[in-house]
């Protein structure tokens, strides 16, 4: 699956359009459970974990989850915490391969080795879009 997000961000799979924003729930999910013993929202959030990024990221990756759920309404937030909500129904595709970039790099600042297992070295790539991030 986490390689299904890497083809959506480099334009590989758009078919999957209407499919990636569940797969990128799941592995969020899955990644920040094994890791963390968090949920989605609670990884990008807990201050021992935001922590362990470089400065320059720490309050993107702070408030990505929480950019999301704006784009759905706020009303939804419950639905979304709970995970019965699929939210990147609601945003367009340019953001939902920013989101699987953003993703992969948070993940990727968090453990690379866990990334580079799943995908190979792609190092590269993932340094230019978590430059990207920080630059902003």
């Amino acid at each position: 699956m986490m390689k299904m997000i890497y083809d959506y961000s480099m334009g590989r799979c758009s078919d999957n359009s209407i499919l990636i924003g569940n797969i990128m729930r799941q592995v969020l999910e899955a990644f920040s459970t094994f890791e963390y013993k968090k949920g989605i929202v609670e990884v990008s959030t807990d201050r021992n974990i935001i922590n362990k990024l470089d400065i320059g990221y720490q309050n993107y990756f702070r408030n990505l989850m929480y950019r999301l759920i704006l784009h759905g309404g706020s009303h939804k937030e419950e639905e979304i915490r709970s995970g019965r909500l699929d939210f990147f129904t609601v945003i367009s595709d340019d953001e939902k391969v920013r989101t699987a970039k953003d993703i992969l790099c948070f993940m990727y600042l968090l453990n690379d080795m866990h990334v580079i297992a799943h995908l190979g070295d792609i190092r590269e790539e993932l340094d230019k879009w978590c430059d990207e991030i920080k630059n902003e």
